[in-house]
Order: C-alpha cells, then sequence, then structure tokens
C-alpha cells in the first residue's frame, strides 16, 4: 500500500473551511485511522501491537468463534466470547484483540451506546485473553474514553442490534482485502472501496442469517446491508461521505438537494452529497434561488463559518444545532385552540362497558379514587377502551400490566348472572417468538378420522381448519353484539406481532370493513363489541420495540412506579415498609430512566423480615444486575444496592418490618 500521510484521507474530496464542525470531523476520522491504518498496512492491533490481528488467518477463526459461541447460552456476545476465549489457547489475545478493536472502530464516530458502555464491553472481551489490569492498562493507555467522545452521528436502528455481525462483516473485510488484487488502491480510492464494500456486507449478511436459521434464532428485523459499510467508508473518508447514520435520512435529503438546489442526479446518493456540499459552499452563481436561501442563512451567523453545518434529515442544521434551515416551518405566531371551542365537543359516555364494576377494579388494584381534576384513573383508561377498542398497558417489571387487564376483564357484570358462563366474555393469550397466526386466528391442525372408535385400526391422519383464541372470540361477539367481549394479550411485544395478526392488521384500525383471510377464504371483520387490551414490559433487551403501524392502532397507556396508579398502590394497601423501599430504591434509579425502576408487586404480601430477605436477594438483586448489565459488575450491584443500604439503624419502620404489614394484601399481588 502506498505511504498513508495523516492528512492523505482529509484531503480526499472536498474539505470545507476549518470551523469547529470540520475540525472535529478531522479529529474524529484521526481517531478512527489509529486503527484503520493498520488494517490496511501491517495487521497489527493499535492496543497490542505485539499481536497481529487483521490478517486473513486470525479473521477467520473469529469468524468461526463468532458462529461457535454467539447462539449458545444467552447469545450476548459480550458474554459468551469472553468464556470461549479463555478456553481458545494460544490465539485467545489475538481473538480477543479482534472483536474489542472491531466493535471499538465502529464506536468511535457513530453515537450508538454511551461511551462507558461501550468501554465496559471493550474491557469484557479483553479481560477473554489478558487480566483485568492488562486491560486496564490498554485503555488507558491508548485513551479509549477519549476516543469515544468523538462521535459525529447518531446511529441507525440496527446501531444498537447484531454486535455480532459486526465482528462477521469485519473478519468478512479482512479476508477479501487479503485476495484483494489491487487492496493498496482501495485506501486511496473511496470509490472504489465503496464498490468493494457491496459483496462484503452480501456475503456477512448470509452467513449470519444462515447462522440464526441453524440456530432457529433468525433475525427479527430486515439486516441493512450497509449498516456496517458506511459507518467504515464515513471513517475512511470524512470528506467524502457525509456522516448520515440512515439509509433513509440520506436518501429524503439527497431528493430534497437534488429539488433545491437543481442539480444534476449523479446516480448515486453520496456524490450527489458530496455535490451539494462543495456547491453550497462555494459556488457564485447568483440565479440559483435554492443555493442563495442556503447561503444567506449560513451567513446570518457571524459566529459560524460555511463549513460548520451538517446535514440532517429535511433540515442544514449549524453544528450546535442552533438553527434548522429548512423543514416544517413554524409560525412565529402562537395559535391555541380556546377551551369554549372544546367545551363544545361532546362529552363521552361509556355504553358498551358500563357493566364493567368500577369500584371493584379500583379496590382490587388500590388505585386512586380522585385524582387530577377528581378524575378517577380507572374511569379514565375504560372511557380510552371505549374509544380505541384496543389498548396496550406498557412499563417496566412489576408495575401491575397483567393484573390491571385481568382485573378490568374480571370485573365485568352481566345483566343475567344465572345464564353467563364463567370466562366465556374473554380469552387470554401469551405472545412468544413461536406463535402465529395459525395459533392466534386459524389455520390447519391434524387429527385423526374414526371419532366412534379410538382404537380402530382404520383411523388416518388429516388436516382440519381450526379457529384460534381470536376467532372464537370474534363469533361469539358477532352472536351477542349488544355486550363487550375481551382478548387479553400478555407480553404483545414478546411475538412476531406483523406475522401474527397477518391482514388483521387493516381490520385494527377499520372495523366498520371486511377483509378476505388467507386460509378460509371468506370475508371477516372484527365486531365493534371486541376489545383487545395488550401489555408490553419495556425493560427486556431480548423483545423488539413494536412497530409504528402498532402503534397507530393501539392507544397506550403507561404504567410506572413514578405515576398512578401504580406509584401509591403500596401506601394504599397498607404496606408501609413496602412503600418507603420501592420509592428509596426507584429514587437511586432515577438517573438511569423512567424504564430502569422496580414496580410494586415484589413488595405486595410482605409480613415477615425472612420474606422481605428472600424478595430482595433472590428477586430484586438479579434484576438490578439485568439493569446495569454492560455498566456494572454483578458483585458492585449486590454490594451497592444490598438490602442494609436501604434500612436505617434505628427501631423505626425502615429497620424491621413488623408482622402484619402487607399482610392484607395476599390478594392484591398485581403481578406484572
Amino acid at each position: 500500500m502506498a505511504e498513508q500521510t495523516e492528512s492523505s484521507y482529509i484531503t480526499t474530496g472536498y474539505r470545507s473551511p476549518l470551523g469547529p464542525y470540520q475540525l472535529r470531523v478531522e479529529e474524529s476520522a484521526c481517531g478512527a485511522h489509529l486503527i484503520l491504518d493498520h488494517i490496511f498496512g501491517d495487521k497489527k492491533s493499535y492496543l497490542d501491537p505485539t499481536c497481529t490481528i487483521w490478517d486473513s488467518e486470525t479473521a477467520h477463526k473469529a469468524q468461526d468463534m463468532v458462529l461457535q459461541s454467539c447462539w449458545q447460552g444467552e447469545g450476548n456476545p459480550f458474554t459468551e466470547i469472553p468464556a470461549f476465549l479463555r478456553i481458545a489457547g494460544v490465539d485467545s489475545k489475538a481473538l480477543a484483540l479482534f472483536t474489542a478493536e472491531s466493535y471499538l472502530l465502529r464506536n468511535i464516530q457513530m453515537d450508538a451506546a454511551k461511551p462507558e458502555t461501550i468501554e465496559f464491553r471493550i474491557r469484557i472481551l479483553l479481560e477473554g485473553a489478558y487480566t483485568p489490569e492488562q486491560a486496564e492498562a490498554m485503555l488507558t493507555g491508548k485513551e479509549i474514553a477519549r476516543l469515544l467522545s468523538l462521535t459525529l452521528y447518531k446511529g441507525g436502528q440496527q446501531a444498537n442490534f447484531y454486535p455480532s455481525m459486526t465482528f462477521i462483516w469485519m473478519a468478512q473485510l479482512c479476508q477479501a482485502l487479503a485476495n484483494a488484487p489491487r487492496a493498496d488502491e482501495l485506501a486511496e480510492n473511496p470509490w472504489l472501496l465503496k464498490d468493494f464494500l457491496s459483496p462484503v456486507s452480501e456475503a456477512a449478511a448470509e452467513i449470519y442469517v444462515r447462522r440464526g436459521r441453524e440456530t432457529g434464532q433468525e433475525p427479527r428485523r430486515s439486516l441493512s446491508l450497509d449498516a456496517h459499510a458506511r459507518p467504515f467508508l464515513i471513517a475512511m473518508f470524512p470528506n467524502v461521505f457525509e456522516p448520515i447514520g440512515v439509509s433513509s435520512s440520506k436518501k429524503k435529503i439527497n431528493d430534497y438537494l437534488l429539488q433545491k438546489l437543481q442539480l444534476t442526479d449523479e446516480g448515486d446518493i453520496d456524490k450527489n452529497l458530496l455535490e451539494a456540499r462543495c456547491y453550497i459552499e462555494t459556488s457564485q452563481d447568483q440565479d440559483n434561488p435554492g443555493l442563495q436561501e442556503i447561503q444567506d442563512f449560513l451567513g446570518t451567523d457571524t459566529h459560524h463559518q460555511r463549513g460548520d453545518f451538517v446535514f440532517g434529515e429535511d433540515r442544514v442544521v449549524l453544528f450546535d444545532g442552533l438553527m434548522p434551515l429548512w423543514g416544517t416551518p413554524r409560525s412565529s405566531t402562537s395559535n391555541p385552540v380556546s377551551s369554549a371551542s372544546v367545551e363544545t365537543l361532546p362529552a363521552q359516555g361509556l355504553t358498551m362497558l358500563h357493566r364493567l364494576n368500577q369500584n371493584q377494579v379500583v379496590q382490587k388494584i388500590h388505585a386512586p379514587r380522585g385524582g387530577k381534576e377528581g378524575k378517577n384513573w380507572v374511569a379514565d383508561t375504560l372511557a380510552v377502551l371505549e374509544n380505541r377498542k384496543q389498548i396496550i398497558f406498557y412499563g417496566p417489571p412489576g408495575t401491575g400490566k397483567t393484573f390491571i387487564a385481568q382485573a378490568l376483564v374480571d370485573s365485568y357484570e352481566p345483566e343475567d348472572p344465572a345464564e353467563e358462563l364463567p370466562g366465556s366474555h374473554f380469552e387470554i393469550v401469551q405472545f412468544h417468538p413461536s406463535y402465529t397466526y395459525e395459533d392466534f386466528f386459524e389455520g390447519y391442525r391434524p387429527s385423526t378420522t374414526s371419532p366412534e372408535d379410538k382404537d380402530s385400526s382404520q383411523q388416518s391422519l388429516s388436516f382440519t381448519l381450526k379457529p384460534g383464541p381470536l376467532k372464537r372470540l370474534a363469533d361469539r361477539a358477532c352472536q351477542e353484539p349488544t355486550r363487550p367481549f375481551f382478548l387479553v394479550i400478555d407480553e404483545i411485544n414478546r411475538g412476531n406481532i406483523a406475522k401474527i395478526f397477518g391482514e388483521l392488521y387493516f381490520l385494527l384500525e377499520y372495523r366498520d370493513r371486511a377483509i378476505t383471510l388467507q386460509y378460509s377464504d371468506a370475508a371477516f371483520s372484527l365486531p365493534e363489541n371486541l376489545f383487545i387490551i395488550g401489555t408490553m414490559n419495556t425493560v427486556d433487551r431480548s423483545i423488539a420495540t413494536v412497530d409504528s403501524a402498532i402503534r397507530r392502532r393501539f392507544a397506550f397507556v403507561e404504567l410506572s412506579p413514578r405515576k398512578e396508579p401504580t406509584r401509591g398502590a403500596l401506601a394504599r394497601s397498607g404496606n408501609s415498609v413496602g412503600a418507603q423501599l420501592q420509592e428509596e430504591l426507584n429514587s437511586r434509579l432515577s438517573n438511569r430512566g423512567a424504564d430502569l425502576s422496580v414496580g410494586p408487586s415484589y413488595f405486595f404480601g410482605l409480613t415477615t423480615q425472612e420474606s422481605l430477605q428472600q424478595v430482595w436477594h433472590y428477586d430484586i438483586l438479579p434484576l438490578l444486575v439485568d439493569y446495569f448489565y454492560g455498566v456494572k459488575t454483578p458483585d458492585q450491584v449486590e454490594s451497592e444496592y444490598a438490602l442494609n443500604t436501604f434500612l436505617t439503624s434505628g427501631s423505626g419502620e425502615e429497620a424491621e418490618l413488623e408482622e402484619g404489614d402487607g399482610a392484607n394484601d395476599a390478594q392484591g399481588d398485581t403481578g406484572e
């Protein structure tokens, strides 16, 4: 390879005037090239120059290690790879450095997680082959914390997913470089490198998906083929490729600029954006109104030079984010809707849900009877359910999501209880990764013939179209249109929602329309008296977030330890010790985010000090260890959040759980 000077990758492309943003670009690229120059040069490690890690042989071994380890056990590469490395033998240091530096390179410029989290994960990978002291010395000596502070742009949706794919992609890159006839030219020609990386990304994605299928863990998101190539290109040539982390955003910016500046489409979005930046900063064309608009804007702030702007989705912003140039214009005057006009809207009363006993629900879940402006939380929630037909209770563990959903359903009081079959007005299902449309709605199931003689040798196997819980409930709702029916879906985001609902997505929004079913080929519509209540855990890292289509079709009701009805449930139940412990624990967790909190259900039913000790040791601490995964070690969590750190040394309520505290709440365990 031709010798790569410090500035050669900076001067390639178009170099903006040196303002704060351009200086940040160049500093960030300089940090990335501490690793990149070894990849294209001597193949040595940046963290430990005594080891060769970017050669084809090491890359091949690293890929085999990832494929063997990362689909085992928990499937977490930051757990499984170090465990594998500890028994890997002589290759362990090279493999540890390969994965650690691959992960470091990906995160120097891209903001995908907190720097301390990334550094912790790098340390964990290194400690698979080095002592903790050696790993710490490398991280400190190579100023990893400083490198991780040089981020330029937000990562896309896949930035926080599939870290194993990062390692496979880097392994494919190194093997491809070893076989490339013009490898030295790739580090000097951005467009040649871009074309070179396309088959690398395709091969890595194919390997990743194939391994997922072999182990029954196929990715739940479509893999973006440029999700790894794009950060690599930005790092290699920061003045050629714009630091935009999301492909869809890049396309929107491209389309806008082509129209705004009247530029010729080069057939390559990256080339278009490069031309647009150069044109904006250097052109003196007085006849282009779009150009004049942008240049005038950039010239209005005397504290910034023209190079201090960033392309963002539907806008150009100055480096510090002060001023958007375009996008949806906002009026300089406020035109609030008058309260009088709102009061003219008719009030909504309960019609279909009026036979749900609200007082029973309030008492069962320990909800406040009158909150802000005298409103009742249960009444408000039922009004939302009546109007939207579908709601999802969401929140961290232990906030009563499933318990409250069941309490609402159980509170139904039929007009004639004697004619009511228990449980006939609802179905409860739980979504999970193997749950399908056929399980949920209808599908063919095996059955045997000759039912009159079950032992007969004449029996044969056949397949019969059988209804699932939604179909059964919808049929009953159609037969009795004046009474409500309920479908409770527990852990709705644990399943592949789009696959499970299928064409029923449409009916969630359009109850007055019918669609043709894929199996029975019959017209079907969701009855107006069928209500769906889902629950969603917002903390579990293994659960995918729901897509926008589902969010539009469901109303979302938050259950948080910081909000009613969950916030004061323990105190209203008479469990004062549990209430104080929960409040103090969540206070300590408050700086970690709203989802990282503990609900009241862990503390219901505590009657003795022994039961408190058991709950704390076997429920609370394991939950906190999971919360702080990648940030604190289990020993650190157990020491910092030990039960005795929450108890006073006096004889007050916090020091001793007296007999009977919470004993009246055996029936009030809110579950999750």
